[in-house]
């Protein structure tokens, strides 16, 4: 199972049937995915717990006016494919609107945080 399609797709399932948090397994990746999402709005925040004697990361989902922020993805990187990009290649999502989430030497980040620092990486997802 590949942790970051898991993390996503269970963030956009819980948005989907209007949940208000959502329960992720604790891992490096999540957690710093976690922390990319709350800097692009779509999460309020996490917190890490334990339930039934594993820790767990609660998402909390950011709504406006009762509607998830978090609308809709496409993953693009997965084990049997990787999906890389230099720091030429990216392009807006959804002109402006969404944002797309790279892995880096660096930590996982936005493409204006990659261009900024000037990496380039595997592209992960986009989001919107």
């Amino acid at each position: 199972m590949h942790s970051v399609s898991d993390c996503i797709i269970r963030i956009k399932n819980a948005c989907a049937s209007r949940r208000q948090d959502v329960v992720l397994p604790v891992t490096r990746m999540n957690k710093q995915i976690c922390e990319v999402l709350m800097r692009q709005g779509f999460l309020v925040g996490y917190k890490k717990e334990t339930v039934l004697g594993k820790k767990v990361f609660q998402a909390e989902i950011k709504r406006v006016r009762r509607v998830a922020a978090f609308t809709d993805v496409v993953l693009y990187s997965k084990p049997s494919l990787r999906i890389y990009v230099g720091l030429n290649d990216f392009k807006k999502v959804l002109r402006g609107k969404g944002s797309a989430i790279i892995s880096t030497s660096k930590g996982v980040m936005t493409v204006e945080e990659a261009k900024k620092k000037g990496v380039g990486g595997e592209l992960l997802f986009k989001v919107w």
